[in-house]
């Protein structure tokens, strides 16, 4: 079942850090100008991997080395720009990602993300252990704006689309084949 932080909440970086280690993974936050955030997360989940639609004002999050540590799964995130745009740093690597682009970042490294004032992603978690490529292959993926328009992107952006649409209605054995279709079109 879809979980929804509210239509345009107002919280304290406190709260949303916490909603953002609840449905995504920990990061540290700094919201400029402000200690109100101004945001909005959706998610369903499907066995081991999840979706989330984020949507939000201008906001940096950063995983640390800390955070990365005390994480006991690690993951892949793709994720889809809608509208807005972000700045993705991995590996030494620093990419804008801008609507009509997609970029990947995996969990077991630090990672600096900068959204714009007006951010709205699509994404999706998978574990690491669910790809059949390596860690360190992936690892050369991220921090990449790659084209939503080439390959198979659009029809997984539109499959995920669907997805945060339908989730109230998807069985529970159905949730075990969209997680590996999931996993089969990203891979």
């Amino acid at each position: 079942m879809a979980k929804e932080s509210g239509p345009n909440n107002s919280l304290d970086k406190k709260s949303w850090a916490q909603l953002m280690e609840k449905t995504v993974m920990p990061f540290g936050f700094d919201i400029p100008n402000s200690k109100v955030f101004e945001g909005r997360i959706t998610s369903a989940n499907f066995l081991d991997t999840s979706l989330f639609s984020l949507v939000s004002g201008t906001h940096a999050a950063e995983r640390t080395q800390e955070h990365v540590q005390t994480q006991t799964e690690n993951y892949c995130v793709v994720s889809f720009q809608l509208t807005g745009f972000l700045y993705l740093t991995q590996f030494g690597r620093r990419t804008k990602v801008e609507p009509g682009q997609f970029s990947t970042y995996t969990s077991d490294a630090p990672v600096q993300i900068e959204g714009s004032r007006d951010y709205h992603s699509l994404s999706v978690k998978v574990p690491l252990s669910r790809f059949s490529s390596s860690p360190e292959e992936l690892h050369q993926l991220s921090a990449t704006a790659f084209s939503a328009d080439q390959g198979l992107a659009p029809a997984v952006q539109s499959f995920l689309h669907h997805l945060k649409a339908g989730n109230g209605s998807i069985s529970a054995p159905a949730r075990v084949g969209i997680s590996q279709h999931v996993v089969g079109m990203i891979e």
